[in-house]
């Protein structure tokens, strides 16, 4: 079975528009490295800078301060270290 999905390119968004989600487990596991980088992106001395992922994060109807509660610090930065190890 194939399912069919219609992405829309983020350039063709109105800046107001967000892409409303109902995640489960699995997408909330997905979530967390993007939301991860783009919160570095927004630090004053950020390790990495990622436009793209503060991009798609601000797209997302979420509550992501939801995410932010429960993460400790050493797993962001072991988010950061990975992205900037591998050059994602």
């Amino acid at each position: 079975m194939q399912i069919k999905t219609k992405l829309i390119p983020l350039n063709k968004l109105h800046m107001s528009e967000k892409i409303n989600i109902d995640p489960g487990n699995v997408q909330i596991t997905l979530l967390l490295p993007l939301w991860g980088r783009a919160a570095e992106t927004l630090k004053r001395k950020s390790l990495l800078i990622d436009k793209t992922a503060s991009e798609i994060i601000n797209k997302i109807d979420y509550d992501f301060n939801k995410l932010a509660k429960n993460i400790r610090v050493i797993t962001q930065f072991e988010w950061i270290v990975h992205s900037i190890h591998y050059g994602m």
